[in-house]
């Protein structure tokens, strides 16, 4: 797990110090696991950090690795556990939001590897795929304009329904949905795209009313008037493009992104459940 912010917080330590204490811990002495490279006081060093150290400045090296080399990122990952111990003595994993907050992502990353590192079956995930078949589904999506015909100061809400009205019957016998706009509607500019868009794009244009209207009617027809915020509005379908329900094949990546997200989902559900079940843990009575 990386604890940058850690190291980052506990930095302001002298390098002079952070050198004193490696001296003092010296070489070990004592017998250490096959598996670990060093030890700083309760806690060992893996091999596997210390080769992959090896291999990330030996990435950016032109010259083969020396002994020195060696030497100086073992010191370097002796300082960077030392810091850690001291940073935890000092109760910054506790105190400090930003080391709260990183240590919480690295023990979410454990488990997003954990599920990343699953292979899944081809059966399991075309038994998702079926399931949760909506969630893969292009939706639908509609081409439409609109006329607007406000009340005003010189004409009531009679008169812009009337208005309304003649220009749906307009483009009910046929008329150009552009001359029937331009002729009808006063409603100012208008920012809705000329485009294709999903549903729940276009009710932030048009809101929810107008939407449910437009999904209703067929291509090259007009709905019924609406009175919306003191203004007629005639909505009218240009073009639809149904949802396309999807293959398997098509959507393979998307299904098994999804997959394993949700066990991640799980796994730290299932972690912090019997976390919940085996610590001490204390609730006070009073809340505020």
């Amino acid at each position: 797990m990386r604890f940058n912010n850690l190291i980052i917080l506990v930095a302001g330590i002298s390098a002079g110090l952070a050198i004193a204490l490696v001296s003092l811990v010296g070489p070990g002495r004592a017998t250490l696991p096959d598996d670990a490279i060093a030890r700083v006081n309760s806690n060992y060093i893996s091999r596997a950090s210390y080769e992959r150290a090896l291999s990330a400045v030996d990435s950016d090296k032109r010259a083969a690795l020396t002994d020195v080399d060696r030497q100086r990122i073992l010191r370097r990952l002796i300082d960077e556990e030392l810091l850690i111990q001291y940073g935890i003595r000092q109760g910054l994993v506790r105190s400090d939001g930003r080391v709260k907050a990183s240590l919480v992502q690295a023990v979410i990353e454990t488990k997003m590897l954990l599920a990343e590192s699953r292979e899944i079956p081809f059966e399991e995930a075309l038994e998702f795929f079926e399931t949760n078949r909506k969630l893969f589904s292009q939706t639908e999506r509609l081409r439409v304009g609109l006329i607007r015909i406000p009340a005003s100061n010189t004409r009531d809400l009679d008169d812009s329904k009337a208005r309304a009205h003649e220009a749906a019957d307009k483009l009910s016998a046929g008329l150009p949905f552009s001359e029937v706009q331009a002729a009808y509607h006063e409603g100012g500019a208008l920012n809705l795209p000329d485009a294709l868009l999903p549903l729940g794009k276009l009710v932030d244009y048009l809101g929810p009313l107008l939407i449910s209207r437009a999904a209703a009617l067929e291509v090259g027809h007009a709905a019924a008037p609406e009175l919306i915020s003191r203004s007629w509005q005639v909505v009218y379908l240009h073009e639809r493009l149904d949802a396309v329900p999807p293959q398997y094949a098509d959507v393979k990546e998307l299904v098994l992104a999804e997959m394993k997200r949700r066990d991640t989902e799980n796994l730290l559900r299932q972690s912090l459940s019997r976390m919940r079940e085996t610590q001490d843990i204390v609730i006070s009575e009073v809340l505020p």
